[in-house]
């Protein structure tokens, strides 16, 4: 008898957290979220940006965050080692960005407003971030050097699914020298869209006869159970101990 009732406990405790994440529809989840640049091949910095809210989420379909999460970032600095045109530091200035809403399923655009800037020693060097996972074109300016900046929507693999993970590679060539940078999409949430899911949004840079400069977004998502949820998950588990110190109680 008693191990009946500590089996109906447990049972109406995960049916409680399987219908909180039921694969039918989207459900409303805490969301992490990160946007990296990859200007360059991986060897050197990336800019990295870090928000948190609440999101629509679906395992293997839907992803959704909501506009202005990466609103109001703090500047974000990263030291580089010169190159030929001289640059010393990549910064995005504090305030200068914001995001439209974003759905992906698992494709979808979200550029991200602002612009990061090249700083070197006589001049700033702009590079618009919109692009990248927004699609589309815009002019460049790296001091000496004027460019274009090619994007693409966030994606996973071509057939719209992340079976185990997709690498996305792209290779280029500035003053002769052979440029590579690699960036991996996967999906790794439940049914219930719990979990985390990367989309990649390959991009470059065009600038003239200097060549092609490979870079890559990557647009990481991490959705988590309501607090709620785990709360009843957890009066399930304290119910189970509780009967289990009745059996041994003399």
């Amino acid at each position: 008898m008693l191990l009946r009732k500590r089996f109906l406990v447990l049972a109406s405790s995960l049916l409680a957290f399987s219908l909180a994440a039921s694969p039918s529809t989207a459900a409303l989840l805490p969301v992490d979220a990160t946007v990296q640049y990859r200007f360059f091949p991986p060897s050197l910095p990336e800019v990295s940006l870090t928000a948190s809210g609440v999101g629509n989420s679906l395992g293997g379909v839907i992803a959704t965050i909501p506009a202005g999460l990466f609103a109001g970032n703090a500047a974000v600095a990263v030291p580089i080692e010169p190159t030929f045109v001289g640059l010393v530091e990549v910064t995005v200035p504090a305030g200068s960005l914001d995001n439209p809403a974003g759905s992906f399923a698992p494709h979808g655009a979200m550029g991200v407003s602002g612009a990061a800037f090249f700083n070197g020693l006589t001049n700033t060097n702009l590079i618009p971030l919109s692009p990248v996972g927004g699609g589309g074109n815009a002019l460049l300016d790296l001091g000496p050097v004027a460019g274009t900046l090619l994007g693409a929507a966030w994606m996973g693999d071509a057939n719209g699914t992340l079976p185990g993970g997709s690498v996305f590679s792209q290779m280029g060539a500035v003053l002769c020298l052979p440029l590579s940078t690699v960036a991996t999409a996967y999906d790794n949430r439940t049914a219930g869209g719990i979990g985390t899911v990367q989309l990649v949004a390959p991009a470059g840079m065009s600038l003239g006869i200097y060549g092609f400069a490979p870079l890559f977004g990557v647009l990481t998502l991490t959705y988590t159970p309501e607090p709620g949820t785990l709360a009843l998950l957890g009066a399930g588990v304290a119910a189970l101990a509780w009967t289990g110190r009745r059996k041994v109680t003399p």
